[in-house]
């Protein structure tokens, strides 16, 4: 039964890994590409990953050969190659971390609802004694699938709301020449 529980918690730890999207992006490859992207980046503060001057925080306008980033505090603008993009972080997505959270608190809450009550097994009593409550396992089991999923679901809520969901553009490392 203990490995049933450490392999729960070690579930429940890497869960929060889920609010997070990577999606493998190709550059722009033509003007309709850049276009699209920069409708996607909206002019929003992003983290952009170049090769080789490191990670830095700019709004970014792609070009198919050339991207601009241009500092927030200073407004300057600088020019890097397209190709030299690895990532861009846009800003994170509080409402959709809120929803994620939600369903990972859910989810993990009547898990751990219903293992419990799976576990304590069914209640018995001694003849000789008055019981006011006897369930069985399964019906303990529901009960705490309820009442923990509805806890995971506020706290899990509260929690993706406050972290957010990011979402990170990858690009394809360039093929060598």
């Amino acid at each position: 039964m203990t490995s049933h529980i450490r392999s729960l918690s070690l579930s429940l730890l890497v869960l929060p890994l889920a609010c997070s999207t990577v999606v493998a992006s190709q550059r722009p490859t033509s003007n309709d590409a850049a276009r699209e992207l920069n409708r996607l980046l909206d002019a929003e503060l992003v983290t952009v990953t170049t090769s080789p001057d490191g990670t830095r925080r700019a709004r970014v306008e792609v070009g198919e050969q050339q991207t601009v980033l241009i500092d927030d505090r200073n407004q300057t603008r600088r020019t890097v190659p397209t190709a030299a993009l690895r990532t861009l972080e846009l800003p994170r997505q509080h409402g959709r971390g809120a929803l994620d959270g939600a369903v990972l608190g859910v989810l993990g809450g009547a898990l751990l609802g219903a293992t419990m009550g799976l576990a304590s097994g069914d209640d018995t009593c001694n003849p000789q004694q008055w019981c006011i409550f006897k369930f069985s396992a399964a019906q303990k089991a529901e009960f705490g699938a309820a009442l923990l999923g509805a806890g995971g679901l506020l706290i899990g809520a509260l929690v993706g709301a406050a972290i957010g969901h990011s979402t990170i553009l990858e690009f394809d490392p360039q093929p060598p020449r």
